[in-house]
């Protein structure tokens, strides 16, 4: 790009609309430079609005005294290139507006400009009250029964980078938890930095789930998400996911499309619940778009269910996904 010439970002907002509106990008007033991903603050007819950067070149259709300059940037990492995949695609098979799709999937807090300039470590340290912490203590688990080590046998086979679906598929009891606890930790191990996604279609789940997942990671940061948290304790554990501090994250459907830099594997619990569906506002299945975003990170996924649904049955019998029987 030339120095000398304007550097133009196109933005995208949380309207209904489908158009990304050009900016003006100052580097020396915004203290950085522009990059795909980014939130940021611009002004949008009378008031101004938080928008996300989608493109960045030196081009644009409109007269450059007519176009108005970034206000100011997010204290945030850019979303990653996959994450703006998975909203792409998401905007494009549900008809929803991009910036609709991947600004209202931010929380809140972050999506309040007056608060980028509040230190976050200080937030974090006020949270600490509410905040998931482990005991550091490893409680002892049962002993796998023969099913359950075959089971993680045939998970352990599989090749990393690469996308497989897997149906771990048990009557309620069989131990189909203490699988995927011991399969993901098999993962985390291979790498310090790896995450792992767990998700819950309903929050009374939530509890007695995170209580076992402490139990058998009292080493890990655990990063809970869903909409019965305040807005602030919703962007702590968000921004703990992006930056990896969380390297597990247990979510209802609106983690689905969370920030995850080193994402290894995702879990569906209950696949078969109706409430991954969302039916308001930008209508969608965090199941389908949990499959979605493993094969396009080329990883492998696991629906666990007691009474699979018919849409899994069918692949099952496809051969398209691989069934694990307890």
């Amino acid at each position: 790009m030339n120095q000398s010439a304007p550097i133009i970002v196109k933005v995208v907002v949380d309207r209904p609309l489908n158009d990304a509106f050009d900016y003006l990008w100052n580097s020396a007033s915004l203290g950085a430079k522009p990059e795909i991903g980014m939130l940021v603050e611009v002004p949008f007819g009378r008031t101004n609005l938080v928008g996300l950067i989608i493109e960045v070149s030196s081009y644009t259709q409109i007269i450059q005294t007519k176009l108005k300059n970034v206000l100011q940037v997010a204290p945030l990492n850019p979303l990653d290139s996959r994450l703006m995949q998975l909203g792409y695609f998401a905007s494009q098979y549900y008809i929803h507006g991009l910036g609709e799709t991947l600004i209202s999937a931010i929380p809140k807090w972050w999506r309040t400009s007056t608060h980028w300039n509040k230190p976050l470590e200080q937030l974090i340290a006020k949270e600490k009250a509410t905040a998931q912490s482990n005991s550091k203590k490893k409680i002892a688990q049962n002993q796998l029964n023969e099913e359950q080590t075959h089971a993680i046998q045939i998970l352990s086979n599989h090749q990393a980078g690469t996308f497989n679906t897997y149906l771990l598929n048990g009557v309620t009891g069989s131990g189909k938890t203490a699988v995927y606890l011991t399969f993901i930790e098999s993962l985390l191990k291979l790498d310090r930095g790896a995450q792992a996604l767990i998700m819950l279609p309903e929050i009374n789940l939530t509890p007695q789930l995170q209580r076992r997942i402490q139990e058998h990671f009292p080493e890990e940061n655990l990063a809970i998400l869903h909409s019965g948290l305040t807005e602030k304790q919703r962007g702590i554990a968000w921004h703990q996911a992006m930056t990896g501090a969380a390297r597990i994250v247990l979510g209802t459907r609106l983690s689905i499309m969370t920030p995850l830099p080193k994402l290894v594997a995702i879990i569906v619990d209950e696949e078969n619940d109706s409430s991954f569906k969302q039916q308001e506002g930008l209508g969608y299945s965090a199941r389908d778009l949990a499959i979605w975003r493993a094969k396009n990170e080329r990883l492998p996924i696991i629906l666990v269910s007691a009474t699979p649904s018919s849409q899994t049955w069918h692949a099952v019998k496809e051969g398209r996904y691989q069934e694990i029987r307890l």
